[in-house]
């Protein structure tokens, strides 16, 4: 989908973390999740900075990737298993979720984690991959998860005992 809403002095894209982020890390990154007004869209954009050949900075290439496709897939694949899948940023922001309204909310999973589990929320906050259990209701949940690498984002599967 193309917009031309931001071709616009007054959006002032060079204070925008799309742009202000790359520069900063010198690096590819990828935004938090942010309502985009224009698109009626929740996005996240990937940024990768350009250099002269003098290494000065001459701005960046943007993609920006709408959630739904990422709630597709978790919808579909949590339609079809028993248990939940869901797909969180490095610091604990929902991108994809079945309810998709604690993606749109910015819920995070430090918030939102019952207290059971919190302890395991911590551990796979500090790791790459692992597995725990807690209880929820009285009812053991196996929990298994993994960062996809090139993202820093974590895919989380939870599948009850029963």
């Amino acid at each position: 989908m193309t917009t031309y809403e931001y071709a616009d002095k007054k959006y002032d894209y060079f204070s925008q973390d799309f742009y202000r982020l790359p520069l900063e890390s010198k690096d590819t990154v990828f935004t938090d999740v942010y309502y985009d007004e224009a698109l009626d869209k929740y996005i996240i954009t990937c940024s990768s900075p350009i250099w002269g050949n003098d290494r000065a900075y001459l701005g960046c290439t943007t993609i920006d990737m709408e959630l739904d496709s990422l709630e597709t897939l978790i919808n579909n694949y949590s339609g079809k298993h028993i248990g939940e899948m869901y797909i969180i940023s490095n610091d604990g922001q929902y991108l994809a979720d079945c309810d998709s309204e604690l993606v749109k909310s910015g819920g995070n999973i430090m918030e939102t984690a019952c207290e059971s589990f919190q302890p395991l929320v911590k551990e796979l906050m500090m790791n790459d991959s692992g597995q725990g259990t807690y209880t929820d209701n009285g009812e053991k949940v196996f929990v298994y998860y993994d960062t996809l690498a090139e993202f820093g984002w974590k895919t989380v599967y939870e599948i009850p005992e029963n």
